[in-house]
């Protein structure tokens, strides 16, 4: 964590999960925080906890699917903390959807957060990187990027123009300076897997193998940040089984994942 002491971090979707997580272990490890999310009595929950921490802490409350919003909020928090060295768009949702019966407005919805969110933030950041010649941007996509899994195409496609974006922007900067880092986790145990319904509702429930705890997920990314490593990929056991499905022939992988669900 050496690399980390005394950077500045920027991270979206700071109020819960693996980006309130992210930012308390930055910040045992010396960093400044930008903390940007929608719930604002969470972010200041969140900073009070971290204040003995001695380190530089500001919040702005943002979606980050509204462009305008995030934009202030980056320049807001770059007056009040400082330039970010590291930005890790992290904000997202899962929004299950069965294109049996497609809701195009929740499709959208989820694309407009985990997609274009992400391009709004590191768009609000890059130029300024470039142009010093120095920083890091991150993004927080999943495991589920690597194929189109069931009632998950809104989530599976967000998470896989993600990748292949970041995938783009690192061959893009390469020789400017800026580092690019695509975090693809697994089942992590966070709200978001662990809401109540995923254990009363059988329609809503699924497998979540190798299932994570949070603290050593959000470690073991920060050290992959940290080190500069392209791609962070937790747990290894998930993601090796992953790298395999990704290889299936479409007969294979149909008769494997294919599920009825209404």
């Amino acid at each position: 964590m050496k690399n980390i002491e005394g950077r500045i971090v920027f991270i979206t979707g700071a109020s819960s999960g693996i980006g309130r997580e992210m930012a308390v272990q930055f910040a045992a490890g010396g960093a400044h925080l930008g903390l940007i999310a929608r719930r604002e009595d969470r972010l200041r929950e969140l900073v009070e906890e971290l204040a003995e921490t001695g380190v530089r802490m500001g919040i702005a409350v943002a979606d980050v699917a509204d462009r305008g919003a995030l934009e202030r909020a980056v320049q807001n928090l770059s007056e009040a903390v400082g330039f970010p060295d590291i930005f890790i768009a992290n904000a997202g949702v899962d929004g299950s959807c069965s294109a049996r019966k497609i809701d195009v407005d929740r499709i959208e919805g989820v694309l407009r957060i985990n997609l274009l969110g992400a391009l709004y933030s590191f768009g609000a950041v890059l130029p300024g990187m470039v142009e010093r010649g120095s920083g890091h941007i991150v993004g927080v996509s999943s495991l589920a990027a690597w194929r189109g899994l069931p009632i998950s195409g809104a989530y599976c496609a967000s998470k896989a123009g993600l990748t292949a974006m970041l995938e783009s922007f690192r061959l893009d900067l390469k020789g400017t300076g800026v580092q690019v880092t695509t975090i693809h986790p697994g089942f992590i145990r966070t709200p978001m897997t662990m809401r109540p319904e995923h254990a009363t509702d059988p329609r809503k429930s699924f497998p979540m193998p190798f299932l994570m705890d949070l603290k050593p997920a959000a470690k073991l990314m920060i050290r992959g940040i940290a080190k500069g490593r392209s791609e962070v990929n937790p747990p290894w056991q998930l993601a090796t089984v992953m790298r395999m499905v990704r290889h299936f022939p479409n007969w294979l992988f149909d008769a494997v994942f294919a599920q009825r669900r209404r």
